[in-house]
């Protein structure tokens, strides 16, 4: 997924905000279920006051692969588009500014994840936790079997809950 985002990273209050794109994004109606018609419409008006920090972002690029490893584009947004964004600062001084968005430029980005990053310790956690769930489902399973024949004794199981008890 690719997504734009717009954002106020300055001091002050932009005013009278406007987004366009070049080329223009497709006319689409409410039942296409695209999420272009979001983004065409929080951009359709002027924006009064963005302040300072405040972001808007939406779904540019939506891949679904293909069968040959390429991920190809869900919504109908363009793959190279010029964003122009017009506004006033605080003393009316009016601004342009230009942003090219390629898909192909962005979509060639590769990056390595550090074995101690933070989402590589979660998958770590999370493979543990299925660990854990598949051992405790087990146990159930035998405990459940073993009160369905009541005479069947548990003699190891009864020793390693006592052990467990006695531990400081």
């Amino acid at each position: 997924m690719i997504a734009l985002v717009v954002r106020n990273l300055g001091p002050t209050i932009a005013r009278n905000v406007q987004v366009t794109f070049s080329p223009s994004l497709p006319e689409l109606s409410t039942e296409d279920r695209s999420l272009t018609l979001h983004l065409k419409n929080r951009y359709a008006d002027t924006i009064p006051t963005f302040t300072p920090g405040m972001e808007f972002s939406n779904l540019w690029f939506v891949g679904r692969p293909d069968g040959q490893g390429t991920f190809h584009n869900t919504e109908p947004t363009p793959d190279k588009c010029t964003v122009k964004i017009n506004y006033e600062a605080t003393d009316k001084t009016s601004y342009v500014d230009e942003f090219f968005i390629d898909v192909d430029l962005i979509k060639a980005e590769t990056y390595a994840e550090s074995s101690t990053a933070p989402e590589a310790r979660m998958k770590v956690m999370a493979s543990s936790l299925t660990s854990i769930d598949r051992s405790l489902n087990a146990l159930a399973k035998t405990f459940e079997r073993a009160q369905a024949n009541k005479p069947t004794r548990l003699p190891g199981l009864r020793r390693w809950f006592r052990r467990q008890r006695a531990k400081p």
